[in-house]
């Protein structure tokens, strides 16, 4: 898919990504509330502790989603039935959007997110391990700024 994102260092892929999911969200964000009047919704861990946040949004949750919305489309979708990465990418973001069901704007927030980290899953070749990390790295560096955000600020 793009040349570029794997000539990148891992570390810089990483940060590339990261911060590539967080600008979307925020301008997402942004855009939504213009558009919405419904006030933000934060996800499952809205009540826990910063340490179950951590745990769970920054290490559990993004090897599983990878897992679940990125390595298994793409395993099915492309090495199974053969077809182009481009309909995995679409249908990776958007599984990993409606599983971010918690409000209309957050499955589309999700959605952007997912197209995002799906892209990256698919231009760091799929078939190897070292696309699910950069991934599962990327996206937990973005959750784990969303709760220093939400936690902090």
């Amino acid at each position: 898919m793009a040349e570029w994102l794997r000539q990148l260092h891992p570390a810089l892929f990483v940060l590339v990504i990261a911060g590539l999911t967080f600008t979307a969200t925020v301008v997402g964000n942004i855009f939504l509330s213009s558009l919405i009047s419904t006030p933000p919704t934060e996800g499952p861990l809205k009540s826990a502790s910063v340490g179950t946040r951590i745990v769970m949004g920054s290490l559990v949750g993004p090897l599983l989603e990878t897992a679940l919305f990125q390595a298994l489309p793409f395993w099915l979708l492309i090495q199974k039935l053969r077809l182009p990465s481009y309909v995995a990418v679409f249908a990776s973001a958007t599984l990993f959007g409606l599983a971010h069901n918690y409000s209309i704007e957050y499955v589309v927030l999700a959605f952007i997110t997912g197209l995002i980290l799906a892209f990256a899953y698919a231009s760091v070749r799929p078939s190897t391990g070292r696309a699910f990390v950069l991934v599962a790295l990327s996206h937990a560096l973005h959750n784990a700024i969303s709760t220093a955000i939400m936690y902090w600020a």
